[in-house]
């Protein structure tokens, strides 16, 4: 029977995790040095920021007529400017992130206390345009060559500034839910038709006011829009990726593009501008799939391990294939090593055993740091099947566990040993036992005792939600499967992550929110199976990995950096 070996796998994560290349250019608001105790805090534990990234959650784009880039920071309530691939902060201060225009004279506009705003960076003069009448939120704005405004309101309102008067093109654009619906991006092509973003649909504007549908069950999460320089206009959101439309055939195509990515600038027809959730910057093409990394974020990542000695350890950003991934270690002074000789193509997850050495998952196998230094290599054998998609990975007693998903149909366990051979566990989660449209994600630890916890996800449905959120417990073996907590949220996606504490408590990260206004929280669930908030993330922090050390501190990413959270004695 054959065997087949792990090789070198693409690293096809959707919104995963942070990294570094350039970490020193940091630009954060005074809270967020102190550990953002406003948007992310606990009652039980006290939380220090260990080390701040060079920016939060990146929102929307704007490209300069000298090829700057304007950047809307919504971790950080900021707007960046993205030149010669360095940062720096322009405005600052209850700003929208999610509204950042430029117009042909390299003026940006934004949405700063719900009114539109100017901002000439090179005179750092400041204009404000205006407000929309009534009681609407200023919810989006784009820009045409021209230099008029428009700007998307609450209840669905398209408005335009041209000339510095204000006009109303549509009163409220037929989306399904007027009352709740979010317009996330506003694109407009050159021959002036308007082109709007929201939860679930995309709308066309001309010049008289028509509107015409162009796209349709789309997400209920942020849409991104953008017009080439062709004319063409692409439509990027979770769901579904990349699409294009042809305003000359209205016709709307799926584009096979590898990558996940977030917002997006047209450079060329062919070159796109963009940024995903893990922090990285880099050119895309088109038409042959190729990148080109700009510039990487730090401290946000699934490959994340608690250390003794006050440390933790966390893996850089993959872009598979120009961009490897290599181990950080951090200590709680904010003093970092970059570990060169743990570097890979594809890190996907990280452990410390019960022996204190580090042990990743990798495209070579299962690494483990040895007290020594030297590092011991076990590569994964399966017979007799295809080598699964692995997530992630727990170091246990003996052996180490392994969750693989197809993001479809199946997510499974199995053990490795010493020798690399895998035996699954008598552990699966199907759409049928999960009551799902699909099954996502897993993650798992391993207890001081050696017993197993599980933190599973599923989709609801296809754009519109539910995320299952199912944590459950299990012996060593597989056996004695329990499910310990239902969290279920009414999102489309999250990041999850489960760590177990030096005394067997459970911890979970997830997202318990309504909609598109939740928070992400860290949660403890006791050995009564009592579950707890301990730590509560403000929307727009996006944490992705948490873990807990031998002396019960929890660390944990975020897009704001890495974090320490001590219990408060």
């Amino acid at each position: 029977m054959k065997t087949k070996i792990l090789i070198p796998l693409l690293v096809l994560i959707i919104l995963v995790i942070g990294g570094v290349l350039v970490y020193e250019n940091v630009f954060f608001k005074e809270e967020s040095k102190n550990g953002n105790q406003d948007c992310i805090h606990s009652d039980n534990y006290n939380i220090k920021l260990i080390m701040p990234t060079s920016f939060g959650l990146l929102a929307q784009l704007a490209l300069l007529p000298n090829g700057d880039i304007a950047i809307g920071d919504s971790s950080n309530d900021q707007i960046l400017l993205f030149h010669n691939n360095t940062f720096e902060t322009i405005v600052s201060g209850d700003i929208n992130p999610w509204a950042v225009a430029a117009l042909p004279d390299g003026r940006i506009a934004y949405i700063k206390r719900n009114e539109v705003s100017l901002f000439d960076y090179k005179t750092k003069q400041e204009e404000h345009l205006g407000k929309v009448p009534g009681d609407r939120y200023l919810q989006a704005l784009g820009s045409d060559r021209h230099g008029n405004i428009y700007v998307g309101t609450s209840g669905a309102g398209l408005f335009r500034f041209k000339d510095g008067k204000l006009d109303k093109l549509a009163d409220s654009l037929p989306f399904s839910d007027l009352d709740s619906v979010q317009i996330t991006d506003i694109a407009v092509g050159s021959d002036g038709i308007v082109y709007v973003a929201g939860f679930e649909k995309v709308f066309a504007v001309d010049s008289t006011g028509a509107i015409q549908l162009i796209a349709e069950g789309l997400v209920d999460e942020p849409v991104y829009l953008e017009v080439g320089p062709d004319g063409m206009v692409y439509v990027n959101e979770l769901s579904h990726g990349l699409q294009r439309f042809d305003p000359k055939t209205k016709q709307l195509s799926q584009l096979n593009i590898r990558y996940q990515f977030l917002d997006m600038l047209a450079l060329t027809a062919n070159e796109f501008f963009v940024y995903d959730s893990r922090g990285v910057l880099y050119t895309l093409n088109l038409q042959n799939n190729t990148i080109k990394p700009l510039y990487t974020n730090v401290g946000n990542g699934f490959a994340f391990a608690a250390g003794v000695n006050d440390t933790v350890f966390f893996a850089t950003p993959s872009l598979e294939p120009v961009l490897r991934q290599h181990i950080v270690e951090l200590n709680s002074a904010g003093e970092r090593i970059d570990l060169y000789n743990l570097e890979y193509v594809a890190i996907f997850a990280a452990d410390v055993d019960n022996e204190n050495r580090l042990t990743l998952l990798t495209n070579e196998g299962i690494v483990r740091l040895n007290h020594d230094g030297l590092i011991k290599t076990v590569p994964i054998r399966i017979e007799g099947r295809e080598f699964p998609m692995m997530r992630n990975f727990a170091a246990g007693q003996g052996a180490w566990y392994v969750t693989v998903t197809d993001f479809n149909e199946k997510i499974e366990i199995f053990s490795v040993d010493e020798m690399g051979k895998v035996k699954f566990l008598p552990i699966s989660f199907t759409r049928e036992s999960l009551g799902a449209y699909k099954v996502d994600d897993a993650r798992i630890d391993v207890a001081p005792d050696g017993s197993l916890a599980l933190i599973v996800t599923a989709k609801g449905s296809a754009s519109q939600g539910p995320y299952i959120q199912r944590v459950y417990r299990a012996d060593a073996d597989g056996s004695n499967l329990r499910e310990i907590a239902r969290l279920d949220s009414n999102r489309v996606a999250g990041m999850v992550d489960i760590a177990i504490g030096p005394d067997n408590s459970v911890f979970v990260l997830n997202m318990q929110g309504e909609s598109n206004f939740g928070s992400d929280s860290i949660y403890k669930i006791d050995k009564n199976n009592e579950v707890t908030e301990v730590v509560d993330i403000c929307l727009g922090r996006d944490p992705e990995s948490i873990d807990v050390d031998s002396s019960g501190n929890i660390w944990f990413g975020s897009t704001l950096g890495v974090f320490q959270a001590k219990p408060a004695r």
